[in-house]
């Protein structure tokens, strides 16, 4: 997906079954999201980001959020989720934080 907004219009529950097969039928349990073209994500697409967050914890896995729009930032640091989800400044930076 390559939009500058995440909102409801977007068909959230496909985002977020599309995640779920990645994970269920091709086993893919660490991401990196980069986020930089988007500057606007409605609350939907923030809980369908929690729910992958914490599918990949329970099964060993990771996600990290990269590149963030300051728009983003902020939303996600207001709502008090820039701490609880992993995020790093740059792509380079965030697979490396995968890295065993």
């Amino acid at each position: 997906m390559n939009r500058d907004q995440l909102t409801d219009d977007d068909n959230m529950e496909q985002f977020g079954q599309d995640f779920n097969l990645l994970i269920e039928k091709y086993e893919i349990t660490r991401f990196v999201l980069v986020l930089s073209r988007v500057r606007y994500m409605t609350s939907s697409a923030i809980g369908k980001l929690i729910t992958l967050h914490r599918k990949l914890n329970r099964s060993g896995g990771s996600l990290i959020l990269c590149e963030l729009s300051p728009d983003v930032a902020s939303t996600l640091d207001t709502s008090r989720l820039l701490t609880y989800f992993t995020s790093c400044p740059d792509q380079a930076s965030a697979i490396a934080k995968l890295q065993p």
